[in-house]
């Protein structure tokens, strides 16, 4: 039995929905739950930033179109008053991936699919509690620290040459709280890294392209949604696709696969983790970052197995002190930092294999 339920006191959640229908399906599955109450329904911007000063609730789920204020006006005004953690009911289309990527790297701590009829409603509902528990457990908006909205974007090298054995390749795993975090690392990155990066993060199809393209605005390396047979190159990073799962076909060449999930998701950071460990062994670097669960954990053992590096986020810096957590406590670990040290550390490892190169 989860902590939660044990607690005398249950999560209290506040909806932020303009559709009465969409809200009376989402109660409903809150009000299913033992440990969850829902303290209020608000049907506009305007409402749920009001009703959240005043309910002082744990969680909000929040539309991202509603009248009088939209989603991302209210989000940055609770994000700034009364920092609760916040959680974007979206639609599986473009502008829905588009406005929700946007709001994450404001600073909402998750996304969840938003139920359309009585029939979606068991699909939909393991995953919005487990993400509501989660996110009460979290840091929320207190451990954000600013980040600007680049000016313009950052200008991109050339295409890198492709990624030769001895090469470093970073696999990045993240989860909840992960774009924000991710832009915050890769903003530290430098356009000559001597690498190739992967990065994992859980979200669901649709999503992950739009991630890549906002990503690629805040970061001097070239970052793209990875796609069957591309070929790594130093200089990029390559964000897993949602729904399907990222590995090596060899040492450098992507392979996409629809094996079931690990660790309830798909991608799954073990999954590319170990694949990277099979073909890079000494030249893998494990990253990993905020997020709920264990994911990570077992990739991060396969790299150290190889005689690879593992860095995990601090508890800290982390929104979800998750992932990272069971990768620190199995003994993993070289080393512990929030994300502005992680970036040097990639740079000073990168640094250093390329010096044992040439001696």
């Amino acid at each position: 039995m989860s902590q939660q339920i044990m607690s005398k006191h249950p999560i209290r959640v506040l909806i932020a929905e303009d559709s009465l229908f969409t809200a009376h399906l989402l109660q409903k599955i809150l009000e299913d739950a033992p440990d969850i109450e829902v303290v209020g329904v608000a049907t506009t911007g305007k409402e749920a930033v009001e009703m959240a000063t005043a309910l002082r609730p744990d969680v909000i789920t929040m539309d991202y179109e509603m009248p009088e204020m939209n989603g991302l006006e209210a989000l940055e005004i609770i994000m700034k008053t009364v920092h609760v953690p916040v959680i974007m009911c979206s639609l599986y289309t473009r502008r829905g991936a588009e406005i929700t990527t946007q709001a994450l790297l404001m600073g909402a701590v998750d996304v969840v699919q938003k139920p359309r009829s009585q029939v979606e409603l068991p699909l939909i509902q393991e995953e919005l509690l487990r993400k509501i528990r989660a996110a009460v457990r979290s840091q929320g908006v207190r451990a954000l620290k600013p980040l600007a909205e680049p000016p313009q974007p950052p200008p991109k090298p050339q295409l890198g040459r492709l990624l030769q054995i001895g090469d470093p390749v970073i696999v990045i795993a993240a989860s909840t709280g992960g774009p924000r975090t991710l832009a915050t690392l890769l903003q530290s990155l430098p356009p000559d890294l001597g690498a190739a990066i992967l990065i994992v993060q859980h979200m669901p199809p649709h999503f992950t392209h739009t991630l890549a393209h906002r990503l690629d605005l805040y970061s001097a390396l070239r970052v793209a949604e990875a796609e069957e047979g591309m070929r790594l190159t130093i200089g990029s990073a390559l964000l897993a696709p949602g729904g399907v799962h990222t590995t090596l076909l060899n040492f450098r060449t992507i392979r996409l696969t629809l094996d079931p999930p690990v660790n309830h998701v798909r991608p799954a950071a073990d999954v590319t983790m170990r694949s990277v460990a099979r073909f890079h062994g000494e030249r893998a670097i494990g990253v990993v970052l905020t997020g709920m669960g264990e994911d990570g954990r077992e990739g991060a053992r396969a790299i150290k197995q190889a005689g690879g590096t593992v860095i995990a986020q601090d508890e800290s810096s982390s929104v979800v002190y998750g992932m990272p957590r069971a990768v620190v406590e199995a003994g993993l670990a070289d080393y512990v930092q929030p994300p502005e040290e992680i970036a040097q550390t990639l740079i000073d490892l990168i640094r250093r294999m390329s010096r044992h190169d040439t001696a």
